[in-house]
């Protein structure tokens, strides 16, 4: 819902309670949430103390899967300060970790991640193999919400690369599996990329963007998916 404070204050008290019961999974989830809420609040150096407590508990009690989700977390804490590299590195090792506990929902997540961080440093054919990758994914454990984000980076792709019909109605899709997702993390700022409209903008009138866009928030989204996946599935200049 949103409510950052209550959220940072509600975990707050379950880390206390958790160190006087002397009890170190409680006190790592509870960092762990803790720290995605300071994240989200902008509280970046104290989030990402948190996650390496956090991530060093979980490694002591052989929890692979909260150490990889630590991880992802300290990536993702070091992309919210522009720091490409950092995030870039603790993603792949988190990626890493999941994919050697075949976890395909962290797999998904990270490939997603880094398919975001490649098309920041304009590696469109790089992002294209991470989404293709992340897509399977999502896919195989029904992840509504991360559809909607890969259909979104994959209609910057294909505007980026002059397929302007195929980015808007890609984009149009994602918003409306954006509705069907049963809520969403509060929006972030991590990056700042192109909106397909602006790229259409040069060759397309605002009523073929608007009609264009129309059409992809009525397709099936089984339909958007296979058009995703297409587009995924070409080379750079293919």
């Amino acid at each position: 819902q949103g409510d950052l404070e209550t959220a940072a204050r509600e975990y707050e008290e379950s880390v206390s309670i958790s160190r006087e019961l002397n009890d170190a999974q409680g006190i790592a989830d509870g960092l762990l949430n803790l720290a995605f809420a300071e994240g989200a609040r902008g509280e970046l150096e104290l989030a990402s103390q948190h996650l390496l407590e956090a991530r060093r508990t979980y490694e002591e009690l052989g929890d692979q899967r909260q150490a990889a989700l630590a991880t992802l977390g300290l990536g993702m804490t070091a992309i919210r300060t522009t720091d490409w590299m950092t995030g870039w590195n603790f993603t792949k090792e988190a990626l890493a970790r999941f994919e050697s506990i075949g976890d395909p929902f962290g797999v998904g997540l990270s490939r997603s991640i880094l398919g975001h961080l490649s098309l920041v440093a304009g590696d469109n054919e790089r992002g294209r193999r991470e989404f293709l990758a992340s897509l399977d994914a999502v896919e195989e454990i029904g992840d509504r919400l991360g559809l909607a984000v890969i259909l979104e980076a994959v209609a910057l792709i294909a505007g980026r690369r002059g397929r302007h019909d195929i980015s808007l109605r890609l984009a149009g899709a994602a918003e409306s599996v954006k509705k069907t997702a049963h809520g969403a993390a509060p929006p972030l700022p991590l990056y700042n990329f192109e909106d397909p409209r602006d790229l259409a903008g040069e060759t397309h009138s605002p009523e073929q963007i608007d009609a264009a866009l129309e059409l992809g928030r009525d397709m099936p989204v089984e339909d958007a998916v296979a058009l995703a996946r297409e587009e995924l599935e070409k080379e750079d200049g293919s």
